[in-house]
């Protein structure tokens, strides 16, 4: 993408979660809710940066292995992400993208 404004999206099972930090572009994030959903954990982290909301789908198994519970502190790293240019305040996808 040439020089412009960008927004990237990350997929909630696209995001690590870690109790410590792992590495310089980890985001600090306080856990606001716990939803055991099927095998999936959903948590809603909020950034202590900018308190922007994050939504993070974990295994069960993960989730176990973290014992996390709200309230607590994480560090949470983007494995995947989707960039797109901004045109106007609107997100234009820089190809054809669907779900």
């Amino acid at each position: 993408i040439e020089d412009g404004a960008v927004v990237g999206y990350v997929r909630p099972h696209d995001l690590s979660i870690e109790r410590q930090r792992n590495g310089n572009s980890a985001v600090e994030a306080v856990v606001r809710y716990v939803n055991p959903v099927g095998a999936f954990v959903r948590l809603v982290l909020e950034r202590r940066d900018t308190g922007d909301r994050l939504s993070a789908e974990l295994s069960r198994d993960r989730f176990r292995e973290l014992n996390l519970k709200s309230g607590e502190t994480v560090h949470v790293m983007p494995r995947r992400w989707q960039v797109y240019p901004t045109t106007n305040d609107a997100v234009q996808p820089a190809e054809d993208y669907s779900i």
